[in-house]
C-alpha cells in the first residue's frame, strides 16, 4: 500500500511517499493516528491538485507534459517507449493542450457525462477542449479536470459546456510545464 501524508494548501511533490504491507500499514496508521482519506475527499483532493488520474486523464491521448507532469519525466534516460517523443516535445515546447481545473454550480444534464466537449462560448462554434473528470463537491459545485487547447487558454478564463453550461478554468497551481 502506499501512504503519503497530504493537505489541501501544498503540491502532493512535497511529501514523500511509503509503501507498506497492509498489516504493516494498519498497525502504523494507528500509532501515529491518521486519518486516511475517503474515497470522495481523495477524489476531490485530486481535483484540486490537478492530478491526474488513470483511465481519465491518463488515457493514451494525453503525454506528460500537458498533463502537468514535466518533472516527472527524465529527459536524460535513454531507450525507454515514447522517450524520442519526449525529447523533441520539450526542445520545441509547444505542447498542443494542458491539464486544467473547472468549476461549474450547475448541472444541466442530469444522465451520466454525455457531451465532454468544452467550448469557446454558449454558441458551440469553436470546440476548444474536453472535460475528462468531474466530482460535486462539498463545496455545492461541480469540479473537475479538462483539456484545453493551450491557444486559447489566455484569452478567457469562462467557458461553456452542454452538461455543466458556463464553466470557469484555472491553473492548477500545482501541475508543472514546460
Amino acid at each position: 500500500f502506499r501512504l503519503q501524508e497530504i493537505d489541501k494548501d501544498n503540491s502532493w511533490r512535497l511529501y514523500p511517499v511509503k509503501l507498506f504491507s497492509k498489516n504493516n500499514l494498519e498497525k502504523f496508521c494507528n500509532h501515529n493516528k491518521f486519518k486516511m482519506m475517503d474515497f470522495n475527499e481523495l477524489k476531490e483532493w485530486k481535483i484540486n491538485q490537478a492530478l491526474p488520474i488513470f483511465n481519465y486523464e491518463i488515457d493514451g491521448k494525453n503525454n506528460p507534459l500537458e498533463l502537468g507532469l514535466t518533472d516527472l519525466v527524465d529527459f536524460n534516460k535513454g531507450c525507454y517507449l515514447g522517450q524520442e517523443t519526449m525529447a523533441r516535445l520539450k526542445k520545441v515546447s509547444s505542447l498542443k493542450k494542458e491539464i486544467r481545473q473547472w468549476k461549474s454550480f450547475k448541472l444541466i444534464n442530469n444522465k451520466k457525462l454525455n457531451n465532454k466537449k468544452v467550448f469557446l462560448n454558449e454558441d458551440k462554434d469553436k470546440i476548444v477542449g474536453y472535460i475528462t473528470s468531474y466530482f460535486y463537491s462539498n463545496l455545492r459545485q461541480y469540479i473537475g479536470l479538462c483539456m484545453i487547447k493551450k491557444k486559447f487558454l489566455d484569452q478567457n478564463n469562462s467557458f461553456f459546456t452542454e452538461d455543466f453550461g458556463v464553466i470557469n478554468i484555472v491553473k492548477s497551481k500545482f501541475s508543472v510545464f514546460l
